[in-house]
C-alpha cells in the first residue's frame, strides 16, 4: 500500500463490527490521510456512536476521515439489502482502484475462506451500488422501503 498510495477506502460490509475498527487503525498507520467510508447494516447497532467510542479506545486521534452509513429495510430492520462484503481502495487523482471481496473479517484464519480480487467490471458494479446506497440513499429496494443512519467520526 505504501508504494501505491490511495486516498480512499470504501468498505461495504453489512456485518462490520466495532472490533473491525482495529483493522482501520492499521490502514491509517500506513496512509495517515486516508478517507474511509463504510456501508453497513443498521440492525447491528441501535446507536452508531458505538463506533466513535471504539475509535476513541484504540486511537487518540483521527488523521483521516471515517464516515459510516447504515441501511436496513424499514419493515424488517433485521434484514439488509446488501449481503456481500467488498473493500475498494481508490485514488482521486490517478483514478487507480484496487478491490477485494472478503469473507467475514472475524473468520479470517479460523475457517477456510477466500479473499478474491475484483476485476474492473466488478469494481464498476460496486461503484454503482455504492452511489445508490451511500450517496443517493436509495429509498426502496424492490417493494421494501429503506432507512438509513450515519455518523462522521471525529
Amino acid at each position: 500500500l505504501s508504494e501505491n498510495p490511495f486516498s480512499n477506502l470504501r468498505i461495504c460490509d453489512p456485518y462490520f463490527k466495532t472490533e473491525d475498527m482495529i483493522l482501520l487503525k492499521s490502514f491509517f498507520d500506513i496512509i495517515p490521510n486516508l478517507n474511509i467510508s463504510i456501508l453497513t447494516h443498521k440492525q447491528q447497532y441501535e446507536d452508531l456512536e458505538v463506533f466513535q467510542r471504539m475509535w476513541n479506545s484504540i486511537s487518540s486521534e483521527l488523521t483521516g476521515e471515517i464516515k459510516i452509513v447504515s441501511v436496513c429495510f424499514e419493515e424488517d430492520q433485521g434484514k439488509s439489502p446488501i449481503h456481500d462484503r467488498w473493500w475498494v481502495l481508490y485514488d482521486d487523482e490517478t483514478g487507480k482502484r484496487l478491490g477485494r471481496r472478503l469473507p467475514s473479517i472475524n473468520g479470517l484464519g479460523k475457517r477456510i475462506s477466500e479473499i478474491s480480487e475484483m476485476d474492473k467490471s466488478s469494481i464498476n458494479s460496486f461503484n454503482q451500488l455504492w452511489t445508490d446506497f451511500f450517496y443517493d440513499k436509495k429509498r426502496r429496494e424492490g417493494d421494501n422501503r429503506l432507512i438509513y443512519a450515519e455518523i462522521q467520526l471525529k
